[in-house]
């Protein structure tokens, strides 16, 4: 199987090494190695958040939600894994019937969110932009579509259908992002509620949607999207080394098989989990940032892509 992946097609980092050498590759993994150990731990914030809303300690349900990633992944099926995410995907959906229960006023929408002023000399303001930006255009994308194209074997004759999925996958998305939007605009904004924390944004969230059922909707929408970045964060990293370093890399090996493959995997997720347990940690403002981040280091990874690409 190895062997095959390395001559039928290649991972995104495989690719940098090849090409373009290891001191390349560095570069490369470095800004990946950075922004995804902030970007999971914006993640494990999700399932704090989540944790809440359920009544559930926050504490629990991060080493809950840990335990339960790294024992997917180490289960040495890479279906096993695909369907696990699938599943989460489609919590996800729930942040839409949670939008429609907030009640939101289309003509706000339309007049002062979409064609309304924008502040763009406010420098706040500016950061969440970026932050909009890398949240949904992060850089460990390019790496993880890349290695599980290697992962579940696909061949080129795959390649339309892969552009059809990755194509609606780009618009589910981004409609459950507005979804989102409006729903924490048309509660927390409108009841001018301030938040300082996710956990805080989270309760708030349950009595100001008007119905207990979108709370437990928003709830659960929450931890599925949490779940399933924290699971493709740590997979695109494990990923991404093993094939810069040429070390075994495949869901579908066991432990023994991968060692440092899983290794990577299991620390990226216990860090990020370790991190979020540390109390009174501003978690609002480490996700925007975190999120700007991305957005500024993005050119990075994305030229990389272009040069390959046009070679």
């Amino acid at each position: 199987l190895l062997a095959h992946n390395y001559t039928v097609s290649r991972g995104h980092a495989a690719l940098i090494r090849d090409n373009y050498g290891l001191g390349w590759a560095w570069v490369s993994l470095g800004t990946m190695l950075v922004t995804n150990v902030a970007a999971l731990v914006t993640e494990f914030i999700g399932v704090a958040g989540a944790a809440l809303i359920f009544g559930f300690p926050p504490a629990l349900l991060v080493i809950l939600a840990a335990t339960i990633l790294i024992g997917i992944a180490f289960s040495g099926r890479y279906k096993r894994a695909e369907y696990f995410a699938l599943a989460l995907c489609l919590l996800e959906l729930l942040f839409v019937p949670a939008a429609f229960a907030a009640h939101p006023s289309l003509s706000s929408i339309f007049h002062d969110g979409i064609l309304g002023s924008q502040p763009l000399g406010n420098r706040t303001y500016l950061i969440l932009v970026a932050g909009n930006i890398g949240a949904v255009i992060m850089p460990w994308m390019i790496f993880y579509q890349q290695s599980a194209t290697v992962d579940k074997e696909l061949k080129p004759d795959d390649i339309p259908m892969a552009r059809a999925d990755t194509a609606l996958g780009a618009v589910f998305t981004q409609l459950i992002m507005i979804a989102i939007i409006v729903t924490t605009a048309a509660t927390l904004f409108v009841k001018h509620q301030q938040v300082s924390d996710a956990a805080h944004a989270a309760l708030a969230l349950v009595p100001l949607t008007g119905a207990h059922w979108a709370g437990v909707a928003f709830g659960a929408g929450l931890l599925g999207a949490a779940m399933i970045g924290a699971l493709v964060v740590s997979l695109a990293t494990a990923w991404a080394f093993g094939e810069a370093f040429r070390w075994p890399c495949s869901l579908n090996f066991n432990c023994t098989e991968a060692k440092r493959f899983y290794g990577l995997y299991a620390a990226m997720v216990l860090v990020a989990a370790g991190v979020v347990l540390i109390p009174n940690l501003p978690l609002i403002q480490i996700t925007v940032y975190v999120e700007a981040f991305n957005a500024f280091v993005l050119p990075v990874v994305l030229a990389f892509l272009l040069v390959m690409a046009n070679d």
